[in-house]
């Protein structure tokens, strides 16, 4: 069964609740690139992500994918409308429609589904306020440029100084979370959840791939979890998809990655995964827990 598609208070478009991230190790070490500008890397990545059942797909003009990625989605054969194309801006704010214009022709679209301010620090970098910085992602979606508007890495104060002038509501914040930072972050989640803004959520393997978080107080929940959930399922389940099925149940958006198709399906299935309240309960009582015995220090953005 696939994750649910996710529907925002303002936004014309409801977000499938699984995306593809196109930025990861990418983003930190670029691949080489073909004579077309493309990365094969990326590209076969994305391609097996396509196969494996990935209908959304989270780029950024700071992860120098597009091509790659639009290369992939155009060989794909899918057709448009079942995709859903999520990108971002972070230096280029400061000319952002011409950005978008250069990003939607390296990856071969005419429209992006969801556009989103990368971090409330590219608005400062820019030198703007907050609410001119969104007042030029409105135009975007006046222009044609992008179905639907959004942020990434903000804070309730960061929000608070963009809502009261806004004409179109955020469809979602995309925010670095896992069970270890899930308490800290509690306050941003309620203000955007009682504003009908989504919550998407990155980096939920953190507590389980990362040397700093591994150890602590989550590991026997979630594979206490993956044995009850083989008990009443007959299948076997993995501590990662047991994360993405939280998020689920949490009525969030989950980005995920990988290059390997294996681990790609995986992904994919975990929307079969239901959990109950005291399964998702216990994974916030270790978080909890972890949280106050110093886990959660992991994030790739402030």
């Amino acid at each position: 069964m696939p994750f649910p598609a996710l529907a925002a208070a303002g936004s014309p478009v409801p977000v499938p609740g699984l995306a593809f991230g196109s930025g990861s190790t990418w983003r930190t070490k670029p691949r080489p690139l073909s004579d077309d500008g493309t990365a094969p890397e990326v590209v076969e990545a994305v391609a097996s992500a396509v196969a494996a059942g990935f209908r959304h797909f989270d780029c950024a003009e700071d992860y120098k994918t597009e091509r790659s990625l639009g290369a992939a989605l155009a060989a794909a054969g899918v057709p448009r409308d079942e995709l859903f194309v999520t990108s971002k801006v972070y230096r280029a704010l400061p000319r952002v429609e011409d950005d978008v214009k250069r990003q939607l022709g390296e990856m071969r679209l005419d429209q992006f589904d969801l556009f989103l301010i990368h971090t409330p620090r590219a608005v400062v970098a820019a030198g703007l306020t907050q609410a001119e910085a969104w007042a030029r992602l409105e135009g975007l979606v006046d222009k044609g440029l992008t179905k639907a508007i959004g942020v990434s890495n903000y804070t309730p104060a960061d929000l608070d100084a963009l809502l009261p002038s806004a004409r179109i509501l955020p469809t979602l914040n995309q925010m670095s979370l896992y069970p270890y930072t899930y308490h800290r972050k509690l306050a941003t989640i309620e203000y955007c959840e009682s504003r009908g803004i989504l919550i998407e959520a990155y980096e939920l393997a953190s507590s389980i791939i990362r040397p700093s978080e591994q150890g602590g107080p989550l590991d026997p929940v979630l594979e206490r979890i993956v044995d009850e959930l083989e008990g009443t399922s007959g299948r076997r389940w993995t501590p990662g998809q047991v994360l993405l099925a939280w998020a689920s149940a949490k009525g969030w958006v989950a980005v995920t990655t990988s290059s390997k198709r294996e681990r790609q399906e995986e992904y994919v299935a975990a929307g079969d995964i239901a959990l109950t309240k005291e399964q998702v309960d216990a994974i916030d009582r270790a978080g909890k827990e972890g949280a106050e015995r110093g886990f959660g220090t992991y994030t790739s953005w402030s």
